[in-house]
């Protein structure tokens, strides 16, 4: 049962400038333009469209105050800012937002919560720029189904319990210059229907995979690194179709640099590799296990070792081009 909260209905709890405050505890419900002068022991709950909540670097931590609410949470509201959090603790997600839109997220970290350490939620047109979320016990950043068109800019995902950065059957994402390292999981995991992204500028190191995609369509990937992860840097896996990859980079990951793949449920098909770069990998480009109608042209490999820089196995499908590559070796093709 929810308890009893503290409502902030005036910028309350309060200005810059204020003398210093006591931690507040319990349930906290923002329904106007608020800053805090103090840490908060306890929930935060948005549910008013066109507010700021601005921690000004104060912590927002659990334990819980209301069972299985996040640490922030923001419903059916738009127009809310939140910036400046700390939020940790939570046995949920650090921050969550649901059936909102253009909500914006910036400069909050989210930090050992047993979730997620932020979720969107069927919250299209939104921003997230400059959080962190490190230490969470799931997804670093995680976008759900109708989280359309929003923004992920700037931001950091380390030592997370599964993905760094999570997307599940959303559209039209732009993903640019994010930093996603040491998660338990793939640095960006593009997945379900997602579909027509564009991820740019983007580094991915020490992650169990680099980029890993299925069930994924039409999503544009330029100029983005994956470095020293424990398996591929690159996983274009079953029922990705349509998907460009340029200019980008794998280098020392164990496995793979780029691999495309499938399974009995589907294969990757109709993507297309030109300019990117695989170095020091097991193997640079690989393409196996039925993935058909794919496209390399104008790929760098060298010193992939043992397998070698490029290979396309027995069991690949149909349609496959190479083309105008720089190969130190090859085969199957």
């Amino acid at each position: 049962m929810r308890r009893v909260g503290v409502i902030i209905a005036a910028a309350a709890l309060l200005l810059i400038g204020a003398a210093p405050a006591t931690a507040t505890s319990s349930d906290l419900y923002i329904t106007t333009n608020t800053t805090l002068t103090a840490d908060h022991v306890g929930n935060v709950f948005i549910s008013t469209s066109g507010i700021t909540l601005d921690c000004a670097g104060h912590r927002i931590s659990g334990p819980n105050s209301t069972d299985w609410a996040s640490g922030i949470e923001v419903t059916d509201a738009t127009r809310v800012t939140v910036r400046n959090c700390v939020v940790e603790g939570f046995a949920t997600d650090g921050i969550a937002v649901y059936r909102s839109s253009r909500v914006l997220l910036q400069g909050n970290t989210a930090t050992n919560n047993a979730y997620n350490g932020l979720h969107v939620y069927g919250t299209p047109d939104s921003q997230l720029v400059g959080n962190t979320a490190t230490a969470n016990g799931n997804m670093g950043f995680l976008l759900v189904a109708g989280s359309d068109r929003d923004t992920l800019v700037r931001n950091i995902a380390t030592a997370n319990g599964s993905d760094g950065f999570a997307f599940f059957g959303v559209g039209s994402p732009t993903v640019r210059g994010n930093t996603s390292r040491n998660n338990v999981g793939a640095g960006f995991g593009i997945w379900d229907g997602s579909h027509a992204g564009t991820f740019a500028m983007n580094s991915a190191s020490g992650n169990d995979g680099g980029f890993e995609m299925e069930s994924a369509t039409a999503t544009t990937f330029q100029a983005n690194t994956a470095s020293r992860n424990t398996h591929d840097g690159f996983l274009i896996g079953q029922n990705a179709a349509w998907n460009v990859f340029s200019a980008n980079i794998a280098n020392s990951n164990t496995y793979n640099g780029f691999r495309l793949w499938g399974t009995s449920g589907g294969v990757a098909n109709h993507n297309t590799l030109t300019g990117n770069i695989a170095n020091a990998n097991m193997t640079g480009f690989l393409i196996n296990n039925g993935a058909s109608d794919n496209s390399v042209s104008s790929c760098l490999a060298q010193g992939n070792r043992p397998v070698g820089d490029a290979v396309q196995a027995t069991d690949a499908g149909s349609g496959n081009v190479w083309s105008n590559n720089n190969f130190g070796t090859h085969s199957g093709f």
